[in-house]
């Protein structure tokens, strides 16, 4: 039997931002100096490295301040402000690096200072339990319609394989997820990375935290429930 086990959703909160996103990361003046796009996996996830040196990042006129600044289309991590880094830092946390962000109101010379950009690694999809999930393998016609074939994906192996060889596996039944026994229940944050490149999910500890320091930027868009391998 299947353990049910709770984590909220993120998601930016397009009300506050004003503008979304609040940040385009494919920037006329790219953020990133020195990373190649061919650097970045197919879910633009970034690898963790001391090496990177981020030049401005260009915040839309029209966009509101906030603590969690919504980034597209690289949704390669946080930039968070300096407030949030300090909450977000005593929680139990997936590997991650932290580097400060320059952030500048696009055509103007206004700087805001305090951001920093967090980078977490988002490979919990390592932890899925593949033979207890339903997959499809998504192909398209000559009128680029989606065909949906079943398929049966026994392990996480077997999932790399098959994605290494360009086929697309999409989730049959989306936003169920069963993980297996080396999932880290006292995890606060994750992402699905190659799985569901954009779902990050926060603990209700980090959650609660978040809410005391009265956070701004994101919501928490609703409670999944996720769930645990059973015994054998």
């Amino acid at each position: 039997m299947k353990k049910n086990i709770f984590f909220y959703r993120i998601s930016h909160d397009a009300n506050l931002m004003k503008i979304y996103p609040q940040i385009q990361t494919l920037d006329y003046k790219r953020p990133i100096k020195n990373i190649r796009r061919a650097e970045l996996d197919n879910n633009h996830v970034l690898p963790l490295s001391d090496d990177y040196i981020f030049d401005r990042f260009i915040i839309e006129k029209r966009a509101k301040k906030t603590d969690i600044l919504s980034t597209a289309p690289l949704d390669i991590g946080l930039i968070l402000s300096e407030r949030i880094v300090s909450v977000v830092l005593q929680h139990n946390l997936p590997p991650h690096k932290v580097y400060p962000a320059i952030i500048q109101k696009r055509g103007t010379d206004v700087f805001y200072e305090g951001y920093y950009y967090f980078l977490f690694e988002r490979s919990m999809y390592r932890h899925l339990s593949f033979a207890d999930m339903k997959f499809h393998k998504v192909t398209f016609d000559e009128r680029n319609q989606r065909i949906k074939e079943d398929i049966h994906i026994e392990s996480l192996e077997e999932y790399l394989e098959a994605i290494n060889h360009g086929i697309r596996i999409a989730n049959a039944n989306p936003n169920t997820y069963v993980f297996g026994h080396s999932f880290p229940l006292d995890i606060d944050l994750f992402g699905l990375g190659d799985f569901e490149g954009s779902v990050t999910y926060a603990s209700e500890r980090l959650k609660n935290a978040l809410e005391e320091v009265n956070m701004t930027g994101i919501k928490f868009e609703r409670k999944d429930t996720l769930f645990l391998r059973g015994d054998d």
